[in-house]
């Protein structure tokens, strides 16, 4: 459904109340945003390929990224995922990265709108990086719903909030418990998204105990192939 179509049922839910459309436009842009943020809709997905030559220190993500799902470094017909930890775990281990010696990235990190990679890079290589991207409706009520699956949760989520707004809790209620109802209902229709995607936990002992990999005692620097 369009943004349009969505807030004449949101209205019709209010009694055909039509002086609070700017929050309904609002609630739906939360919704959108709150049902995000809880599942990977497929909907949302979205993969792109990076190029990356030696020396390169960083790359940027997306513009459109909202939650990223995985880095993988594509090295020819192999490939493994890049762990994505914090900056100070990273400058914990390994306080300045830039003098270490280069390799193949194996850890990164989030600045900004960039993500840091360590080693730096000794060669040419494709990071494939995958994201959701940012639901919204675009300020516009020809577009259409960016999580198709979540119509009817939407406007229940709306419904719920503008009448909070305007101090109906009590009336508010039955339609958020109807939110969660549907929201459930359409994670379900969604086959639970790309949860292989997910990113995972990871301690540095994975290193010492995989047999393909080896850290310099000196320099921390990681060398090998990771198996998958």
């Amino acid at each position: 459904m369009t943004r349009l179509e969505l807030r004449n049922l949101v209205i019709s839910n209010l009694g055909n109340r039509t002086d609070k459309n700017a929050v309904i436009n609002a609630a739906l842009e939360e919704g959108l945003k709150q049902s995000a943020r809880l599942h990977f809709f497929r909907s949302l997905v979205s993969e792109s390929d990076v190029a990356i030559i030696a020396d390169s220190a960083y790359i940027d993500l997306p513009a459109t990224a909202y939650q990223l799902l995985e880095v993988r470094l594509i090295n020819g017909t192999s490939s493994y995922p890049i762990v994505v930890k914090t900056k100070k775990w990273l400058v914990d281990r390994w306080a300045n990265i830039a003098d270490h010696a280069a390799g193949r990235p194996v850890y990164g990190y989030i600045e900004n709108s960039d993500l840091f990679l360590y080693p730096i890079s000794d060669g040419s290589y494709t990071v494939r990086i995958t994201v959701t991207t940012a639901p919204t409706f675009s300020s516009s009520d020809a577009t259409e719903n960016p999580i198709p699956v979540l119509d009817m949760a939407l406007v229940c989520f709306a419904t719920a909030f503008v009448m909070r707004s305007i101090q109906m809790f009590e009336y508010a209620a039955p339609w958020d418990l109807e939110y969660g109802k549907l929201f459930t209902g359409a994670k379900l229709g969604d086959k639970k998204g790309p949860e292989v995607m997910k990113l995972q936990p990871f301690s540095s002992k994975a290193v010492e105990e995989d047999p393909n990999l080896s850290r310099d005692a000196d320099t921390g620097v990681i060398t090998g192939t990771l198996i998958f």
